[in-house]
Order: C-alpha cells, then structure tokens, then sequence
C-alpha cells in the first residue's frame, strides 16, 4: 500500500495530511488556518461584546456591565492564544446569559424584541461551543 504524506508548515506547528489508496483523506489534525478563522470570528464577538458592556455602564450607572466585560475578555484571550480553559469561561457566561434571556423573555410583553436578542444569543453560544470543541 503507497501512503503520500503532505506536510503542511504554518509559524506555529507543523501539521500532516495521509493519504493512502484506502482512505482518500486522512485528517491527522483540524487545518490551522481553519481554526484561526474560527478564532477570528470569536474575537469579533468579545470586541463587541466589551464595547456594549461600555457602552451600558456609560448609559445606566451600573458596575454589572464589568462583570459581562471580564468574561468577554477572557473570551478574547482565549481565542487569541487558542487556550481551551479561557474560552470555556467565555462559554459559561453565554450560557448564563442566555438562560437569563429566556427567563427575561417568559416574563415581559415585548416578546418579539426578546425572542430575537435570545436567537442571536443562541448563535453566539453555538458558535463559541463549536470552537471550544475544537481546541486541545
């Protein structure tokens, strides 16, 4: 059985691609640059995420936003040194934030309003467990 292997060089591993008569295509590792793209849309994601928590605590007065704040910029260092640890504190407080939205959500009028804002946290969650999952 011939087996070619691709190596592929990025600045901060090498990563290696099989390939046999067999199995067409064997994935030793996630591709990198997949990865930092994900990494990428995370980062956008805390950006704005700390920028309305600013934004908030300039509006009302009040120090809870900081809270919200110190998550998201774990979110943001976790997905730029791809560290697992940080970027599932980040994913907790989308957890947390989401169920207070669904609960928000049962308890007022302005369902619609709320329903969308708890479909775009839901998104954001998603997204940000989907790169959790694919950090070592």
């Amino acid at each position: 059985m011939n087996t070619v292997t691709v190596v592929v060089e990025n600045p901060d591993k090498v990563s290696a691609i099989g390939v046999n008569e067999i199995e067409p295509l064997v994935i030793v590792e996630p591709p990198p640059l997949l990865l930092e793209k994900e990494a990428r849309i995370i980062k956008i994601i805390c950006i704005f995420d700390c920028f309305s928590s600013f934004f908030i605590f300039f509006i009302t007065n009040i120090y809870a936003p900081f809270i919200s704040f110190i998550f998201s910029y774990f979110g943001y260092i976790g997905a730029r040194d791809l560290n697992k640890n940080y970027t599932r504190v980040y994913l907790v407080y989308n957890y947390i934030s989401l169920l207070g939205k669904i609960i928000f959500m049962i308890q007022i009028k302005y369902i619609l309003y709320v329903l969308i804002d708890t479909i775009f946290q839901l998104g954001i969650t998603l997204t940000v467990q989907s790169f959790s999952n694919k950090l070592t």
